[in-house]
């Protein structure tokens, strides 16, 4: 059963009504994990860490307060998370409400009072200074926001949009009410979690075609080259040797590398494909121009003829393709040496070919246009 680990705001607690209808929404098929959360930050964010070893939840999803921690987690755990009104300046919501305080929703141990002060607020300060040192491009479509459109407390979407790309809306307040969670958050809760059921290679596709979408280096169609697809797996069988022997110390090279095949092909095919289709071993011809470590040089500049800030810029991009390549493979878990793991490096091999070809195709204008 998949876990859900739920994060509450900071007047709330595992009983407020948002975890309540989160726990009733999936009950009968996924956990759904709903702690008290310390009041004070770092503490806080040491019981989300230490559930999150234990647990192993598959997604976080938090409100207000809630969602500045999952922000944090998830970026440190590479975990998905849907973030209900993110508060990203703690600070400045607590510093009118110096003083003694109560907690809205019951808490663990019947202690309902606490207090706010100017060290906890420093502490929220300090936080907020590094809150998104952990985003990377890998989280940038792993963690989607949710804002109510009647929120008067936290407008923080615009911040939200500076590091991630999937924002929806409710016709809710701050604080979203039982119904609003079932209507608004569960259904994208669930589309979340069934993103997590399906193949690696499927996933890793989806990931890699957001990515280079976003970037603009893909259309919202991928190009369909069947001539170039039909050598995938003779291209496979000859790049797997080099790339298994590259791949320990060298992981990201190793996938990265078969992105620049692609785009070679790719060119190859716009260049005179009734010759290179006869070239017996298409990546060996790449490889022996240059040699293994010197196969990205050799793709940009010398058959691409590529200089200066397009040089870099296509380099960049293939490495961020490869890392993120490489943390998702990393994710699945896989015991090294076995077959699982060998299956799962030629499918990663395979989408960032499929993807060299498509970056490449578009790059020299061939767009997938529908007819009629």
């Amino acid at each position: 059963m998949k876990k859900i680990l739920f994060l509450h705001g900071f007047y709330a607690s595992g009983q407020c009504v948002p975890a309540l209808a989160l726990r009733e929404a999936f009950a009968g098929r996924v956990e759904v994990l709903t702690p008290d959360l310390p009041l004070h930050p770092d503490e806080a964010l040491a019981l989300v860490r230490d559930l999150c070893r234990r647990e192993h939840p598959d997604i976080l999803v938090g409100n207000s307060c809630g969602s500045f921690y999952a922000q944090m987690v998830a970026c440190e755990l590479q975990l998905p998370a849907l973030l209900g009104n993110p508060h990203f300046k703690m600070s400045e919501f607590l510093r009118p409400r110096l003083g003694q305080q109560q907690y809205k929703s019951p808490r663990q141990g019947g202690r309902q009072q606490f207090v706010i002060d100017e060290a906890l607020i420093a502490e929220f300060t300090e936080l907020e200074q590094v809150q998104f040192a952990k985003c990377s491009p890998l989280m940038r479509d792993r963690v989607w926001g949710i804002f109510g459109e009647q929120d008067t407390l936290a407008h923080f979407e615009p911040l939200f949009l500076e590091h991630y790309a999937r924002a929806f809306h409710f016709p809710g307040n701050h604080t979203p009410t039982a119904d609003e969670v079932r209507d608004w958050y569960v259904p994208l809760i669930e589309q979340m979690l069934s993103m997590l059921d399906s193949s690696f290679e499927q996933r890793l596709h989806d990931d890699l075609f957001r990515f280079l979408l976003s970037r603009g280096e893909v259309d919202h169609r991928l190009p369909s080259c069947p001539d170039v697809e039909a050598k995938w797996e003779s291209v496979a069988s000859a790049y797997a040797p080099d790339g298994i022997r590259e791949f320990q110390a060298y992981p990201v090279a190793s996938l990265g590398w078969m992105m620049y095949v692609g785009m070679a092909i790719a060119q190859y095919w716009d260049d005179d494909w009734e010759v290179y289709s006869r070239v017996p071993d298409l990546y060996a011809h790449l490889r022996d121009k240059r040699g293994y470590d010197h196969l990205d040089e050799y793709v940009l500049g010398e058959l691409l003829q590529l200089e200066g800030s397009d040089y870099s810029q296509l380099e960049q991009l293939a490495s961020e393709c490869a890392s993120r390549t490489y943390s998702l493979l990393r994710h699945e878990n896989i015991e090294p040496g076995t077959r699982d793991a060998f299956l799962a490096y030629i499918a990663s091999l395979h989408q960032l070919y499929l993807m060299g070809v498509a970056v490449q195709l578009r790059r020299m204008g061939y767009h997938m246009t529908k007819l009629g």
